[in-house]
């Protein structure tokens, strides 16, 4: 799996399950795409390869991250009309 990863929020903004990595210019594309796209600095971002696992719980991390209080409790309990 090879990413792009923002280093100063350090959220993941792209990944593929494809490439090679004896060849340089898979992750270099991905980075420029990024950069086209949001507008992030090179500079700013990191690319790189790690098992799907590894890939799997950063993200799963990093969905937990962004949820709210209100989004982690809708998880941990049931809706009020389940009560009634």
């Amino acid at each position: 799996m090879r990413y792009v990863k923002q280093k100063s929020t350090g959220e993941y903004l792209s990944s593929q399950s494809s490439g090679d990595p004896s060849n340089p210019y898979h992750l270099s594309h991905m980075v420029d795409e990024v950069v086209a796209g949001l507008g992030i600095p090179a500079d700013d971002l990191e690319s790189g390869y790690m098992d799907d696992t590894a890939f799997r719980t950063a993200m799963s991390a990093q969905e937990e991250a962004a949820m709210s209080y209100s989004d982690k409790r809708k998880v941990e309990y049931p809706p009020a009309t389940d009560y009634l």
